[in-house]
């Protein structure tokens, strides 16, 4: 009887073997697996903060597998009255390819908010996290003697900002130089995901007159994009083709990963399908190994240093002009990886583009926000005057 029990639960696990080893096999190597969503830490759900500036430090478990997060924050009356905005069929805030689970952001105002997270992998993004909400008790302004963002104060001074007539205009200002600031959350402090929010007055000719900080999670991040905002330079805001002074919003993201930070708001022009026509048509007459193929949604590398390239002697001398036409190579970083020339005007001019174009930096081009490496076009002219 023994034996007959023995050989019965012996027949018994291996059935459950086989089928472990079926089910392992069902799921093979190369089928992406959907991400569990992950585990939020802090806030707690229905946490009463009382800090002020609003700060929250969102925190949430890492997830195996999973190459970056994102996090969704909603507001309650922010899109229609005793509504939350992702209830009214309009998009919550959200910050995606963040590289550590957690998120530091200056909450907008006493209104209820709440949040959810979820992961990213090989097999796109994962299940979402359930919301979770918070409030803060009626802050509605600086308390006197507030240390909290002491440090950023000259540029919490926005009394500007309604002292200038807001006119309707056809088209926004927009940045045309702007270097983003440098991380300087080194040293023994460690690096978090954050965005600076800032309003910049910007006179008739792109110069900028004025920087407000509306809300920003770190001092120190504050005063690097403020530094670099007041160095910018814009195309200004204009109607019926008149440029006008006008007032700019912009959003500047800090990453964990990088030392350079990025513009997230406003969205980069995008490629249109007119540019990408055209570089098709060049790209086809080059021998080049790499060229711009640059996808539809995608914003163009912007050139902030661009040394002009020298004549040659024998150029000069020859009375030579005329343009040479260059695909280069951007990384992530706004470096020069490698230069190919497209369209030749003459050997020495050509190495001398060649040259020159390699010092040159660029903001990189950015996808959802995040910078991509990229190949793109430049037009290197050689003129006599």
């Amino acid at each position: 009887m023994k034996r007959l029990l023995s050989l019965s639960w012996l027949f018994f696990a291996v059935c459950v073997l086989e089928v472990s080893q079926h089910a392992l096999s069902a799921q093979e190597p190369g089928i992406p697996v959907t991400l569990p969503a992950p585990t939020l830490l802090s806030p707690a759900d229905a946490a009463e903060l009382h800090g002020y500036p609003r700060l929250l430090q969102f925190q949430w478990s890492a997830v195996p597998g999973a190459s970056s997060y994102a996090i969704e924050i909603d507001c309650l009356g922010c899109c229609a009255q005793q509504a939350w905005c992702t209830n009214n069929g309009r998009p919550g805030y959200t910050i995606r390819d963040l590289e550590v689970p957690g998120f530091s952001f200056a909450f907008w105002g006493d209104q209820p908010g709440r949040w959810r997270v979820w992961a990213h992998g090989p097999g796109g993004d994962g299940n979402m996290s359930e919301w979770r909400e918070f409030s803060f008790a009626n802050l509605r302004s600086a308390p006197s003697g507030s240390s909290a963002g002491s440090r950023a104060s000259q540029n919490r001074d926005c009394s500007w900002r309604f002292s200038q007539p807001r006119e309707s205009v056809t088209t926004s200002a927009y940045p045309i130089y702007s270097p983003m600031p440098e991380y300087n959350g080194g040293g023994d402090k460690e690096r978090v995901n954050a965005v600076v929010a800032l309003e910049v007055r910007v006179a008739s000719d792109g110069q900028v007159e004025n920087v407000c900080e509306l809300n920003s999670a770190n001092s120190d991040l504050t005063e690097a994009a403020v530094r670099a905002v007041k160095t910018w330079r814009f195309a200004p805001a204009t109607k019926e083709g008149i440029a006008l002074p006008s007032t700019a919003h912009m959003e500047i993201r800090f990453r964990a990963c990088c030392d350079q930070a990025v513009l997230i708001y406003p969205p980069p022009p995008k490629t249109t399908l007119e540019q990408l026509g055209g570089w098709s048509e060049r790209a086809a007459n080059s021998s080049c190994r790499f060229q711009p193929r640059p996808e539809p949604g995608t914003t163009l590398a912007k050139v902030i240093y661009n040394p002009v390239p020298q004549y040659t002697d024998a150029a000069r001398a020859n009375k030579l002009r005329g343009t040479v036409l260059l695909f280069i190579k951007v990384d992530t970083s706004g470096l020069v990886e490698d230069v190919c020339v497209a369209r030749s005007l003459r050997t020495d001019l050509d190495e001398s583009a060649t040259r020159t174009v390699k010092t040159w930096r660029f903001e990189p081009a950015q996808k959802n926000g995040v910078a991509v490496a990229s190949v793109m076009q430049v037009e290197v002219g050689f003129h006599l005057y």
